[in-house]
């Protein structure tokens, strides 16, 4: 029997509880005619009853999701506070360790795999280890570089390739000018010939008709 002063201390903590989430004030935006229905390939809210809204956030303590009324409880009350929060997440189940039901809080990097606290003590103590927000981290920091490389490498590539459309049209410029000057060269010296030709044709009829006119008579008289 507990005396009228004494209170069982697991229902002081249900009585606090209950007392700090009548004193949680929901902003307006949260208000539940303001969120998101949860639409197909969304993750939804497992606190949410009957339609459920959209989930924004996922507790990997808990393993559950919460829209943004529901989160309120892990953003104000301090135990929950220290839970683990990631984005809204369908697979939750894939973030503890299947082996002791334990929450993957490391990476292994020697078998490129999510493990937990026992398994770092245990199969993979002779491994190298690291905690998966370090390494998520340290994986980005590698993808955004990799990313930024590509990026100039492909910068380099269109430069390059810049380079060569304008290496190609100066030269189909100067294939083009070679070209005219070909054909300028030809016409100039087609009408060279054709003025020789004709020269020469004026010239065989101003000598046939002076050979006419000197040996004409002559020819004629002899004839007579």
């Amino acid at each position: 029997m507990f005396s009228p002063k004494s209170v069982p201390r697991s229902s002081v903590r249900v009585d606090d509880l209950l007392e700090r989430m009548k004193k949680v004030k929901l902003p307006s935006s949260n208000h539940p005619s303001d969120q998101t229905y949860a639409g197909p390939g969304e993750v939804q809210c497992d606190e949410c009853t009957g339609r459920k809204h959209k989930a924004v956030k996922s507790c990997l303590m808990c393993l559950a999701s919460f829209c943004e009324s529901h989160l309120i409880a892990h953003t104000t009350m301090p135990y929950l506070k220290r839970h683990k929060l990631i984005e809204a997440s369908p697979d939750l189940q894939e973030n503890i360790c299947s082996q002791h039901d334990k929450l993957n809080e490391f990476y292994c990097l020697t078998d490129q795999k999510c493990i937990c606290a026992l398994c770092v003590l245990n199969e993979h103590k002779e491994h190298d280890t690291a905690e998966v927000e370090t390494e998520r981290m340290g994986k980005q920091t590698e993808i955004a570089e990799k990313r930024r490389e590509v990026k100039q490498r492909i910068k380099e590539k269109q430069k390059e390739l810049d380079e060569l459309k304008q290496s190609l049209d100066t030269l189909k410029i100067i294939i083009s000018l070679h070209w005219t000057s070909v054909l300028h060269m030809m016409n100039s010296e087609f009408l060279k010939t054709t003025e020789k030709q004709c020269a020469v044709r004026q010239s065989d009829r101003i000598f046939s008709i002076r050979t006419d006119l000197i040996f004409g008579p002559r020819c004629y008289a002899k004839k007579v």
